[in-house]
């Protein structure tokens, strides 16, 4: 019996997902690889066109078909996809890959460069209805000019290759780390030496620095404050009058203060738990 994946989300992914939808109002969204929907911008829902078209016209399953005919088009090809769908709005899907291990997809779209919807779809729904819902709706989809459009693929894409390249999103058990970054997870007061991850390995510290750079881009120090502040973020959302004092001592930060500086530097603003509450770091 397969064991299920656990994909494990760097805070600045959902910061991501919510500032490219709050800017361009256009759906973005992580995909694991089996096509199930795990994080969404700003929990944006499809848009009225999108819902009428795969309820009350009942394309359901055709949009389901052609999502997943593109996303495996981006997995053989190991890169961007955009493509219009049968419903006339524009999508983009690029895949994000460990080594050889497909994580899942990133996908952007309900946004349109066309003026009006496919005429097959305007037809049946007169047919059906004898309304201009669905015409009108159409109308309200985001609408990208085909001049601005490269540049928006091109963003999507790059920001992407950012959330790959920082790891910010992994699953457990897929690298030969995961065994130690389990154990630092797990107590993050204790800090460890690069010699001490390295034994706890059985490897060099040379052959652990240069794994972390291959699979995190990342040397062990920066990896180490990721996970500390990690486990800050958790503790301020969870237990939200905790002292900052406290979150420092059970982050293995000695010092109030210097745990307060390198916080701002990270997050870019204090370590309150009303800060991070209005960050969105939940």
């Amino acid at each position: 019996m397969n064991r299920p994946l656990v994909f494990i989300y760097h805070p600045e992914v959902q910061d991501i997902f919510n500032d490219f939808t709050s800017l361009f109002q256009i759906r973005i969204a992580y995909f694991s690889p089996d096509g199930k929907e795990l994080k969404v911008g700003l929990d944006k829902q499809w848009c009225s066109y999108c819902r009428l078209v795969r309820g009350d016209l009942g394309d359901d399953a055709l949009c389901e078909e052609c999502d997943s005919a593109h996303r495996e088009a981006a997995r053989r090809k190991r890169g961007l996809i955009h493509y219009r769908c049968h419903a006339g709005l524009e999508e983009a899907v690029k895949p994000l890959y460990c080594d050889d291990s497909l994580m899942g997809f990133i996908m952007i779209g309900q946004m349109r460069v066309a003026t009006g919807a496919p005429s097959d779809k305007i037809s049946r729904w007169k047919r059906k209805y004898g309304t201009d819902q669905l015409k009108e709706s159409f109308k309200e989809v985001p609408f990208v000019s085909t001049s601005r459009y490269p540049h928006l693929l091109g963003l999507f894409s790059s920001l992407v290759d950012l959330i790959l390249s920082r790891h910010m999103i992994s699953i457990r058990g897929q690298t030969r780390l995961d065994p130690l970054l389990d154990s630092m997870r797990e107590d993050c007061s204790r800090k460890l030496s690069l010699s001490e991850a390295a034994a706890f390995l059985g490897k060099s510290t040379y052959h652990l620095a240069h794994l972390l750079k291959r699979h995190y881009g990342r040397t062990f120090k920066q990896l180490q404050t990721d996970i500390c502040l990690e486990h800050a973020d958790e503790l301020f959302a969870r237990v939200p009058d905790i002292a900052v004092k406290e979150v420092a001592a059970r982050c293995g930060f000695d010092d109030p203060l210097y745990f307060s500086r390198v916080y701002r530097t990270h997050r870019g603003h204090p370590p309150s738990a009303q800060d991070v509450r209005r960050a969105g770091r939940l």
